[in-house]
């Protein structure tokens, strides 16, 4: 019977956290593949074909993906393999990242959590990694977050 009533706990706990759980909003795409989709917009309308050509005219030598998140009402725009960060404002483009680092974040997790941005894990030149950087939005730079048990390579 114990076991019966805790798996009915763990059910309902479940369940009724998804319904709590808040919105979650993700796209990505690589640099001009999303003109094959001939689509004016995205996410609902709140990327526009005008964002994305502005991300291919920045990075038309080196191109990458994008990854587009929205936290608390606000769009952003990660770049591959780059620290850059934008906040999307209608149609135009606010980099965050105030530095000349290069490298190292390619293939990385970028997310926002507690109203922190961070990217985890990548790969540089030689070797790939699952470092945890955080953004200081008041310096406009991304900062290594040791971890318990970090591992050293």
């Amino acid at each position: 019977m114990k076991k019966s009533a805790f798996l009915l706990f763990l059910v309902l706990s479940s369940s009724s956290s998804l319904g709590l759980a808040a919105d979650f909003l993700r796209f990505r795409t690589f640099t001009k593949d999303w003109k094959k989709s001939e689509r004016p917009h995205f996410l609902d309308g709140r990327i526009s074909a005008a964002i994305l050509d502005s991300l291919d005219a920045i990075y038309k030598e080196t191109p990458q993906h994008y990854t587009f998140f929205e936290d608390n009402g606000r769009l952003y725009a990660q770049v591959s393999c780059t620290f850059h960060l934008f906040e999307i404002q209608g149609d135009s483009l606010v980099d965050k990242y105030q530095d000349y680092n290069r490298g190292y974040t390619c293939d990385s997790h970028s997310f926002k959590r507690e109203g922190t941005h961070y990217l985890l894990g990548g790969q540089g030149y030689w070797s790939n990694h699952v470092d945890l950087l955080s953004f200081d939005e008041f310096k406009g730079t991304w900062e290594l977050q040791l971890t318990k048990n970090q591992p050293r390579d």
